[in-house]
């Protein structure tokens, strides 16, 4: 289940839930049992997690904070995790998305706020799931899913 911190406007919802509902299907990840918590901050605050978390000193535009140690590619276990569940649900992570900096890269990019966060936040799912950008192959896995993932919700760049 997805759950995030602020109301939004119900087509925000839809699209998010969607980009949520396709990482987990399209990397073979069980639907049911699974909360993923999104939150959508201020610069000074997702400065200061920044700072705090990864001592970087400066804004950023999502940061993933996952709560299993699930490797990129393998599915996750929710047996492994019984005695960390709630009421049978197990939560993978938690998402931040500066609101400021993903509405400036929109503009930088050319497309809508809305393609923008929903990037973000696959970005951010696929970090939880185990995906990074270290290492230039990971990259180009990660970059690979990304793109996968936002062709499958037709939330095309430059929209």
């Amino acid at each position: 289940m997805l759950t995030i911190n602020k109301k939004i406007k119900p087509e925000y919802f839809t699209n998010l839930q969607l980009v949520y509902d396709t990482v987990l299907t399209t990397l073979g990840q069980p639907k049911a049992n699974l909360d993923v918590n999104l939150y959508f901050m201020r610069d000074g605050q997702m400065r200061k997690l920044n700072r705090e978390f990864r001592n970087i000193d400066r804004t950023t535009d999502v940061l993933s904070f996952p709560m299993t140690e699930t490797k990129a590619g393998k599915k996750v276990s929710l047996a492994t995790y019984k005695t960390e569940m709630v009421d049978d649900h197990l939560l993978l992570g938690e998402i931040f998305i500066s609101r400021h900096v993903a509405r400036r890269q929109a503009k930088q990019y050319g497309h809508s706020l809305m393609r923008e966060i929903c990037f973000l936040f696959c970005h951010g799912m696929l970090h939880i799931l185990g995906y990074d950008h270290i290492e230039d192959a990971d990259r180009e896995i990660m970059e690979e899913m990304q793109t996968k993932i936002m062709n499958k919700c037709d939330i095309k760049r430059g929209e």
